[in-house]
């Protein structure tokens, strides 16, 4: 039996999984409260949302990390 998701809820752990093929974003409820929101109220989480949460200060850096990423360095 796989407990790992309610571990990670148990734990308080915020988690997000970006989701290439359609762009969007799925997070737990915890990820949501770090931020000041609940998961309801940032939904459809998309990479527009992201990008929209993010501070400006390092949006770039986090464009280029996250690109490289996708390229697979």
């Amino acid at each position: 039996m796989n407990n790992y998701p309610q571990l990670i809820e148990d734990l308080g752990i915020g988690v997000w999984e970006y989701h290439v093929q359609n762009q969007t974003i799925n997070c737990n409820e915890n990820w949501a409260s770090l931020l000041g929101y609940t998961k309801a109220e940032l939904e459809p989480i998309t990479a527009s949302t992201w990008n929209d949460l993010f501070h400006p200060k390092y949006l770039g850096n986090s464009d280029h990390l996250f690109k490289a990423l996708l390229d697979g360095e």
